[in-house]
């Protein structure tokens, strides 16, 4: 639970400043990118003001008398679609070919003004001439796109930042909650030991009672409800096991032996409850776990079909080995867990019929140690009802 709870912090905290972070940055890019072409389209404004004061436009143009940063062209067409080129200097990146395209695509398109590459272009008329202005905003584009990338390579970066400070904080956050379910989980366990001892005193000292005075209804209630309390405590005491059970050392063991000799004892309790009990189980699946747990949690999911399968009706267990992973079903036919409860029955102490367990002396821990069993081994366990079946998979 504490890991998974500080996933789920830890997730919640890098994607929520990840997205702020990230949409900091697009606004930033978005401003940079409108402030550029603003100030590229205000030089190219003044640019063309100050060419088209030039008189006459011809093809001795003197391109001294202009003074600018950005390279630019200056397209000349007559009357009779003659064209002259004027440029600003000689080491353009742009030929005279590719702005005589360009010149053509935008007469075609009949534009006043655009981009055509990374030229800005104005198209205006004058003394017969149609004047063609470009600008080479290169190097402004240029400047956009480093910062473009440099914001990607800082938002990456910053994710990864994001996500390692989210982990650590979440870890502070989670400390208080740790200790505290580790302390109940000791307090469990304490209490448990604690009370075994005098319940087994109780006991004794009933049964020493009825051998002396006879059957009485009031030793008979306190022997049903010593009964009732062993039964919790002893609940409780694998209960903490079931949570301790990643400091014991998994060793490599035949799973297939472990799970038929935890169903072979059922058999004659299926037997007495009138149940047909099948099992089929591949041999030789080896898997590293814990014996004694896995053998708890197969008993804890045949006594649980035991309990809910009807008369003369089945409980067939299953063990397979697929490439990935190991899958062990326990199915019985009964009565179906109902949908809404059916994600809660794993909880500690959730029990579907309250007075129908209660008389059977069970508090709904079963499940619940079941579940730790196959979590602390790296696996999941889920249930299904369908068509008169009810089938808890375990998978490893």
């Amino acid at each position: 639970m504490i890991k998974k709870l500080h996933t789920k912090l830890t997730l919640i905290i890098s994607l929520s400043l990840s997205i702020v972070l990230i949409f900091i940055l697009i606004i930033v890019n978005i401003m940079n990118i409108h402030n550029s072409n603003e100030e590229s389209a205000f030089h190219l404004e003044k640019l063309s003001n100050y060419i088209l004061k030039e008189e006459p436009y011809t093809d001795n143009f003197d391109e001294n008398t202009i003074i600018g940063s950005n390279d630019y062209y200056i397209v000349l067409i007559n009357p009779i679609n003659q064209a002259s080129i004027l440029k600003s200097n000689i080491d353009s990146r742009y030929t005279n070919d590719q702005i005589i395209n360009y010149t053509n695509q935008i007469i075609n398109s009949n534009t006043k003004e655009g981009r055509k590459d990374h030229l800005l272009y104005i198209a205006t008329k004058e003394n017969n001439y149609d004047i063609i202005i470009f600008m080479d905003n290169y190097v402004a584009d240029k400047h956009i796109l480093n910062v473009i990338l440099f914001s990607i390579i800082f938002s990456i970066s910053g994710c990864f930042l994001i996500f390692f400070l989210a982990s650590y904080l979440s870890k502070w956050l989670i400390k208080p909650i740790e200790e505290n379910i580790n302390k109940q989980k000791q307090f469990i366990s304490d209490a448990s030991h604690e009370l075994k001892t005098p319940l087994t005193i109780i006991s004794a000292n009933c049964d020493l009672l009825t051998t002396q005075i006879g059957n009485n209804k009031w030793l008979t209630y306190i022997q049903n409800e010593t009964s009732k309390m062993s039964s919790l405590v002893n609940d409780l005491l694998n209960l903490a096991k079931a949570d301790n059970i990643k400091e014991k050392k998994l060793i490599m063991e035949n799973l297939s032996d472990i799970v038929t000799s935890s169903v072979m004892p059922f058999e004659s309790v299926a037997f007495e409850n009138h149940i047909k009990l099948e099992y089929h189980i591949e041999k030789n699946i080896t898997y590293k776990c814990d014996d004694k747990s896995i053998r708890e949690l197969v008993s804890i999911l045949l006594d649980n079909a035991i309990k809910h399968t009807s008369n003369n009706k089945q409980i067939i267990v299953s063990l397979v080995q697929n490439k990935n992973h190991i899958e062990l079903f326990v199915k019985n036919q009964g009565k179906p867990i109902p949908k809404e409860d059916q994600d809660k029955i794993f909880d500690r102490f959730y029990r579907v019929d309250e007075s129908h367990h209660r008389s059977e002396k069970r508090y709904g821990l079963g499940l619940s140690i079941a579940k730790s069993i196959v979590t602390n081994h790296q696996g999941q366990i889920k249930v299904n009802c369908s068509d008169g079946w009810t089938t808890f998979k375990v998978i490893l």
